[in-house]
């Protein structure tokens, strides 16, 4: 079922904007394509309210994550997965897509159970150089396994495509084009994630102080806090002298980026994909809790190419921090030279490889039925 009989593709993604912007970008050139896309995904988070901001149909599940909730907590999912499953079965039969595609979150579990057990063609993307447990079960039923770090899933011929990116960002000039055009103070964006970091919060400002103290170059910050710390952060920011622009959220992501000569965030896959494709200095800390520390594995090219530098949060102090931001804010050349090596890390092709897979496999299932 689908609008003026185009094919229909169901997008799976959700939970985080790690999951749902790339899987987005995928859509939105499926679209471009001649396909129609629909979206599985939960009425609670991120991709209830992007989604269908953009026109795309939304299907939504109610499922809990399954791990790391304790013996309880697996029951309980494991009974919401089973009914989750039913529903997707009925949704399957009664869209008809040519294929579905998942791309992480609860909803992929059983979006892509479903697919297999109605025999229709599963394509899955893992973003993150460690696989999550939904694609490391899915992967031994879908036709096509699409990674977006290097060997990743190999054992069931995971193919290296990169991590797809908004195209806002991917069409900000190069590094050398905007540094090489700046003066006065360096430029700092924190970025914590869409709720911020708690530690970045609460030690970056003294520490970014220390720096101004020492003679160093002036600096301004742009800082995206989470909704609960705003009035703090700013006004520990006045407290140490540094003009600083405090939001709880950054809109304009692309436009952050374009403006830092310094990125400060955590490194999940997309971050880590969107600093590289932008060509801009980052210091990387990981978010201590993410399942088996993927974030510091997925952090590991950039720092490697010097492009990036790491420390993980159990080292972080003020102190810390200072030493190692004395060290890059040496000067805007130093951080250009980073740059350049980040953005020989992209992959500015990935949204188009895995556009074309799937409409190999798409092309394929049509041949088979000829």
């Amino acid at each position: 079922m689908s609008q003026g009989n185009a094919p229909l593709v169901l997008m799976m993604a959700g939970g985080t904007g790690g999951h749902v912007f790339p899987a987005l970008e995928t859509a939105k050139a499926l679209q471009m394509q001649g396909y129609t896309v629909q979206w599985l995904g939960t009425a609670t988070r991120i991709e209830a309210e992007i989604v269908p901001e953009v026109g795309i149909k939304l299907h939504c599940l109610s499922v809990r994550g399954i791990r790391g909730k304790g013996l309880l907590g697996k029951v309980k999912g494991a009974v919401a997965l089973l009914l989750a499953l039913g529903q997707v079965i009925w949704l399957i039969k009664r869209l008809k897509p040519v294929l579905v595609v998942g791309m992480g979150g609860f909803a992929s579990g059983p979006g892509g159970l479903a697919a297999w057990l109605c025999r229709v063609p599963l394509l899955i993307h893992e973003q993150n150089s460690i696989p999550g447990v939904t694609n490391k079960i899915l992967a031994r039923f879908a036709k096509r396994v699409l990674t977006g770090f290097p060997n990743v899933l190999v054992q069931h011929a995971g193919i290296y495509v990169g991590n797809p990116i908004r195209q806002e960002i991917a069409s900000i000039i190069p590094p050398v084009e905007r540094y090489s055009q700046r003066d006065g103070p360096m430029r700092i964006l924190v970025v914590g994630g869409s709720l911020g970091a708690r530690t970045l919060n609460e030690l970056l400002p003294q520490a970014l102080g220390n720096l101004l103290g020492q003679n160093q170059e002036k600096l301004v910050v742009r800082h995206q806090t989470g909704k609960e710390n705003v009035t703090a952060v700013q006004q520990a920011y006045n407290a140490v002298n540094i003009s600083a622009e405090v939001q709880p959220f950054i809109k304009n992501i692309a436009e952050a980026y374009a403006w830092a000569d310094l990125v400060i965030c955590r490194s999940g896959a997309l971050t880590v994909a969107e600093v590289a494709a932008v060509g801009v200095a980052a210091l990387f800390v990981p978010f201590p809790y993410a399942v088996d520390d993927h974030q510091r594995k997925n952090a590991e090219a950039l720092v490697s190419a010097g492009g990036a530098r790491l420390i993980v949060e159990s080292e972080l102090s003020v102190m810390s921090l200072f030493e190692i931001l004395s060290n890059l804010c040496q000067s805007r050349t130093y951080l250009l030279e980073m740059a350049e090596k980040a953005r020989q890390c992209s992959w500015p092709q990935a949204t188009e490889n895995v556009v074309c897979a799937c409409v190999e496999m798409i092309n394929e299932q049509s041949n088979q039925r000829k």
